[in-house]
């Protein structure tokens, strides 16, 4: 996290000062008046308002040395919505308390707040209900793993559920799993995510309404998805967990293999946000158009070595012509399978215009850990 600390006075400076020294990527930046600053701090002498608004966009995280107060009025203007505003921490000059203010959940501010009072012995200030309340909520958890919500709009609804210890169901694809401690994860690699609430697992609707929970949590890649039953709350989580191989001719445009991606989903049914990365083989591993698709989409371009194509192309359809031009007789479905770490094979190479995609699904495996004694939940490790 990219953080800016901002001193107003002689005491917030030495508060800054003691952050900065656990936080050392950290940048200090001290009122002019201030005297005797140090080398690598910053100062500043303009209007306060207007200092922090040419800083709002450009760091991940702002520390506020001052009142609660004043640091509201100064960020009020640039506030846009928690997906974009920076976690803003504000900080008492005598090092007593920290506040979460702003971007609690999705910008980090709670935890930025608990680090800092763990650093300097302050005591954290965090107002989150679910926080509070000792749940996970379920935009948190997106952010952690790197996954996409939809249906936003319910959200708030399905975090109030879980604060009040009503019922959620998670509705999740057959390629993952969602286990309770004592079974063991048969799929994948498993994740402890410590939910608290009353949630359980469904797999079909007969399930869903034979629960009748307040809220429905579906966990899925697909487009296809059944419809929550008697206009229920839900949001759809995306998780990345789909990998494509791709393979090309010399000097391919990016635009080419970024339609030729977004074809191959379309085709299986797929949204193009749980997307994880792009795979190739070592021959096209400077293809500029590659590197411009997996930059179009935001995900890594991944580098199959041929020995590691050689040991599972015999799985797959193999071709004279590919072998003689790349050494292996397959491209994108052997880097489809190693990519999703020999998942679930949903695309088979398919053809675009010159462009071979094949994707392949990671297959996933989550848990809850739950306290026997009393049939409650309780945070699990991360």
């Amino acid at each position: 996290m990219k953080i800016a600390i901002i001193a107003l006075s002689r005491p917030g400076l030495r508060v800054a000062r003691q952050i900065q020294h656990f936080f050392p990527g950290a940048c200090l930046f001290a009122h002019i008046r201030l005297e005797k600053t140090r080398s690598g701090e910053h100062v500043f002498g303009e209007d306060l308002k207007t200092f922090v608004g040419k800083l709002f966009r450009k760091f991940e995280g702002i520390v506020m040395i001052m009142a609660a107060g004043i640091a509201v009025r100064v960020i009020a203007p640039y506030l846009e919505n928690k997906k974009t505003d920076p976690a803003v921490v504000v900080v008492d000059d005598t090092g007593l308390f920290t506040i979460s203010l702003l971007s609690g959940h999705l910008g980090g501010a709670n935890w930025l707040a608990e680090e800092i009072a763990w650093k300097i012995g302050a005591f954290p200030v965090i107002t989150t209900s679910t926080d509070r309340h000792g749940v996970l909520a379920f935009d948190l958890l997106a952010r952690r793993m790197n996954w996409i919500i939809e249906h936003e709009e319910d959200l708030k609804k399905i975090s109030a559920f879980q604060v009040e210890g009503k019922e959620i169901v998670i509705f999740p694809d057959e390629t993952i799993q969602v286990v309770s401690p004592k079974r063991e994860a048969a799929l994948g690699k498993e994740t402890t995510i410590p939910f608290l609430g009353r949630i359980s697992v469904a797999r079909s609707n007969d399930e869903i309404n034979h629960r009748d929970p307040q809220g429905i949590v579906f966990v899925s890649n697909r487009r296809d998805l059944p419809r929550s039953p008697q206009g229920k709350p839900f949001i759809i989580m995306r998780p990345r967990n789909i990998w494509a191989g791709v393979g090309c001719r010399r000097g391919v445009a990016g635009g080419d293999v970024v339609n030729a991606v977004q074809e191959a989903f379309n085709r299986c049914g797929r949204e193009i946000s749980s997307l994880q990365g792009m795979v190739t083989a070592e021959l096209k591993s400077e293809e500029p158009g590659l590197k411009e698709a997996a930059g179009h989409f935001d995900v890594p371009l991944k580098i199959c070595r041929n020995e590691k194509i050689r040991e599972v192309e015999h799985f797959f359809r193999e071709s004279a012509f590919v072998r003689k031009q790349t050494g292996c007789g397959s491209v994108a479905e052997p880097c489809a399978f190693l990519g999703s770490s020999r998942g679930e094979m949903i695309l088979e190479k398919t053809t675009f215009s010159g462009i071979t995609v094949a994707l392949g699904e990671r297959l996933l495996s989550f848990r809850w850990a739950r306290e026997e004694k009393n049939n409650k939940e309780r945070p699990g490790d991360w």
